[in-house]
């Protein structure tokens, strides 16, 4: 059995949160083993430790760059050390609140010459436009899971989900939409540890990858690009 390697780095929390789910639900639980770091202070330098499971097939590194604007200079800064130890597939993960919509395929563009110009060829910078909670809005399956009185009917006195043409242009502050939505159950999502997991449990994943991601071309890119890594 050859071992695949993966590492993924995020902007923050929420992300590394759900980012672990994504790829267990789409590797399978017990065919993976995950390693997480928070990059903070001090503490960004690379992994010594070693994986532990000889049973699971891919082997996947997270690192919580605690900061949009450190994805892609921790990448610089772990590239070699990764490539070292077989990561030949790099994915960093950052928003583009509150950049702006209207800028997104300029700082695509920018990021895509970045990596060509420091030799970062095996990283893929995706843009979670606006902010990863737009793929939460607009998997709509998991409102139920959170409250069965959460109906698409309720929430379009919030906003009208299923007339939304655009997920990623017409919804300019995804954790503020998401909020006001819950809010009709009086839930709150504030970013902590526990609301993120409630929201990423209640998920719909099988959902998320056949029919969500059609909606959302972000969304689409990360699963494309993981689907491509656990099929190799």
């Amino acid at each position: 059995m050859s071992i695949k390697k993966l590492a993924i780095f995020v902007e923050g929390k929420t992300e590394l949160i759900f980012i672990e789910k994504l790829v267990e639900e789409m590797a399978g639980i017990y065919n993976v083993e995950i390693q997480k770091r928070v990059l903070q202070g001090q503490n960004r330098c690379p992994f010594i430790e070693e994986f532990n499971d000889l049973d699971s097939q891919y082997k996947i590194r997270i690192y919580n760059s605690c900061n949009d604007a450190k994805v892609l200079s921790d990448i610089k800064e772990n590239y070699q050390a990764l490539l070292s130890k077989d990561f030949f597939t790099i994915i960093g993960l950052r928003d583009l609140y509150p950049i702006g919509y209207e800028k997104k395929e300029r700082i695509q563009n920018r990021l895509k010459a970045l990596l060509v110009n420091e030799d970062l060829i095996y990283t893929k910078m995706i843009l979670a436009v606006m902010e990863i909670e737009t793929w939460f809005i607009a998997e709509f399956n998991h409102y139920q899971n959170l409250d069965k009185h959460l109906t698409l009917e309720e929430i379009s006195s919030v906003i009208d989900l299923q007339n939304i043409e655009n997920f990623e242009r017409e919804i300019s502050h995804p954790a503020n939409t998401l909020n006001n939505i819950y809010q009709l159950i009086n839930k709150h999502w504030t970013k902590s540890e526990k609301q993120i997991r409630r929201t990423v449990e209640a998920i719909d994943y099988e959902n998320l990858y056949l029919h969500t991601k059609e909606k959302v071309p972000s969304l689409k890119e990360l699963i494309d690009t993981l689907d491509e890594f656990f099929s190799r």
